[in-house]
């Protein structure tokens, strides 16, 4: 078994090891854990949003793969059998990536039959950054870019779906409000519905960050909901001029 981390990463817990591979039962090959960067250390603007931007993004493939359809993992916490490493030729299908390759490889060599997910407290590390601001920054132009070369689109469909969904919902009521702002009735049902979808978000999003070692948010949630898809296609426009950055120098 090979088992991934990085140099920038803190083992939680002397228990990290044997919850990681008490995963390897027969059919197993691949286990995928989770790592957090320190929250604490961020003291910059914006620090709640980012909290808010990694939680969602890590919801993505977490989501992705209880569902049985893994396609990402990171390098900071992942194992595999050695063997399935051969049988894939390692990572020869992404050498003219600079970032990504455990994506791409996790994306080739994943299946719902044969790779678990490990969340226990225990198994989680923390990954360590001098400065995060730019490392999330960083790390969101080169997820985006290795998006492309998942075998998976359908979480990203379905996070954009539902940004359309909200966007819609929060139009509907400010219409309502403002073609009949004279009637108590149609105000306060606007008002309660509001009210109830915030709820409907802030709750499940704040047992996911207990899940995942995030502080948690509150009111801040349906706003970030509402700021994170024009924050995300910043960064798609941005990536597509920086996108040479993310290939190796051979193919530059």
């Amino acid at each position: 078994v090979v088992l991934h981390t990085n140099a920038n990463c803190r083992v939680m817990s002397d228990q990290w090891l044997r919850t990681m591979m008490r995963n390897f039962v027969p059919g197993t090959d691949v286990v995928l854990g989770f790592s957090h960067y320190r929250y604490r250390k961020d003291t910059s603007a914006g620090r709640y949003f980012r909290v808010f931007d990694s939680v969602v993004t890590s919801l993505q493939w977490v989501g992705s793969a209880i569902k049985g359809k893994p396609y990402r993992g990171i390098s900071d916490n992942l194992a595999y059998r050695r063997q399935l490493f051969f049988d894939h030729a390692g990572f020869s299908e992404s050498l003219e990536l600079r970032y990504g390759d455990d994506d791409v490889f996790v994306s080739a060599i994943a299946t719902g039959d044969n790779t678990r997910l490990e969340l226990a407290p225990e198994s989680q590390m923390q990954t360590y950054y001098e400065n995060v601001p730019k490392a999330h920054n960083l790390l969101k132009l080169r997820r985006d870019y290795t998006s492309k070369f998942v075998c998976t689109k359908a979480p990203f469909y379905a996070q954009a779906l539902f940004s359309v969904m909200n966007y819609l919902r929060l139009g509907a009521l400010v219409a309502a409000v403002v073609l009949d702002y004279t009637n108590i009735f149609t105000i306060s049902a606007a008002t309660f519905l509001l009210i109830l979808s915030w709820v409907m978000m802030i709750l499940p999003f704040n047992r996911c960050c207990q899940l995942l070692q995030a502080p948690g948010l509150t009111f801040s949630v349906p706003l970030f909901y509402v700021w994170r898809p024009v924050v995300n296609l910043y960064f798609r426009v941005l990536g597509w001029s920086t996108r040479k950055s993310n290939l190796t120098s051979i193919y530059e």
